[in-house]
């Protein structure tokens, strides 16, 4: 019995499929792990440049027009020309700066979104950390 056991540590046959094996197995777990995860950083990236860019034409366009409204007007154009409608479209939101009662001087833009990969649609807790919350403001330029 000790020589058989002797004899299985010894051989080498098959060693190379053992270690490949290996190899590909780990390879394949992180491009699974850069799949899932992939979307989600692109997400956010992608999400911040929206809210800077929505909150630079609306201020532009506060700037231009001088009515608080058309800048509203512009911003939700905007936001549907970067493919944002229905649920998305909702998540966008816009808030005059300061919020209390003084002149408006700026504007801030918040948007939540969803990324969905399939592990988040597969695991359902992990739904909270594939959202996607971003605020950026900017303020009105001064024309002279």
């Amino acid at each position: 019995m000790s020589n058989m056991v002797v004899r299985m540590i010894r051989d080498e046959r098959g060693i190379i499929f053992r270690y490949m094996f290996t190899a590909l197995f780990t390879a394949g777990i992180l491009v699974f792990i850069v799949i899932q995860v992939g979307p989600l950083l692109w997400g956010r990236v992608t999400v911040i440049n929206q809210a800077e860019e929505l909150a630079q034409a609306v201020a532009n366009e506060v700037t231009l027009t001088g009515d608080l409204q058309a800048g509203l007007d512009k911003g939700l154009a905007w936001a549907r020309n970067m493919g944002f409608e229905g649920e998305d479209l909702d998540n966008v939101k816009f808030t005059w700066l300061p919020e209390d009662g003084q002149e408006k001087t700026g504007v801030r833009v918040e948007i939540t979104k969803r990324v969905n990969t399939w592990l988040v649609r597969i695991i359902k807790p992990l739904a909270s950390r594939s959202e996607i919350k971003v605020s950026r403001e900017a303020n009105f330029p001064r024309i002279r």
